[in-house]
């Protein structure tokens, strides 16, 4: 949820600016917005409801490649997904595995633009026989200590609940890293 509200506000933010100088403009990304607004409604309505993640029949490589590309285009952030290896086969990671990257996922692009104001962001995903890995790394202002919160805290639990292990990395004024890696008999 907090993805979607930090990426419907900045979106937002950004259309209040552009009303007076650019109305066509803003308008078309109201319209967006909204429509990202609605899918984000629909998507807390089938988590509280236990229903599987959406758009589980997808790959975890496209699933999450979507994730970053919507926030990207939301927030006005530059966010790249690279990835390393292959996914054995398409709609095979475990369902637990694809639901903690994507939660995991979310919170960093979050935090990344809510906390750290980052404008560019690289998402690494890394398949391994033994393991998933997904790096998450910023530009943004970055912190000599992080403070875990409630976000930081679930993401940690999810990944620990599968037997992975969560870092984070951050200096001040040179962004963050966050890297969260799961082994794949873990699902």
């Amino acid at each position: 949820m907090g993805h979607t509200f930090t990426s419907t506000i900045l979106g937002m933010e950004a259309v209040y600016y552009q009303m007076d100088h650019a109305p066509d403009v803003a308008k078309a990304q109201l319209k967006e917005l909204v429509e990202f607004a609605r899918t984000g409604y629909e998507d807390v309505r089938r988590n509280i409801h236990q229903m599987a993640v959406y758009e589980n029949e997808k790959s975890l490589v496209k699933s999450l490649a979507e994730i970053a590309a919507e926030f990207g285009e939301h927030t006005r952030t530059h966010v790249v997904v690279e990835v390393t290896g292959e996914e054995q086969e398409p709609f095979i990671t475990p369902e637990s595995i694809r639901i903690a990257l994507i939660r995991c996922l979310q919170e960093a692009l979050t935090n990344a633009k809510r906390h750290g104001r980052a404008t560019e962001i690289t998402v690494s995903l890394t398949f391994t026989p033994q393991s998933i890995s997904m790096k998450v790394v910023d530009n943004g202002t970055g912190q000599e200590k992080i403070s875990a919160g409630f976000g930081l805290n679930a993401m940690n639990q999810r990944i620990t609940g599968l037997n992975g292990t969560m870092e984070i990395s951050s200096k001040a004024n040179l962004g963050t890293s966050l890297t969260c890696t799961i082994p794949l008999k873990a699902g």
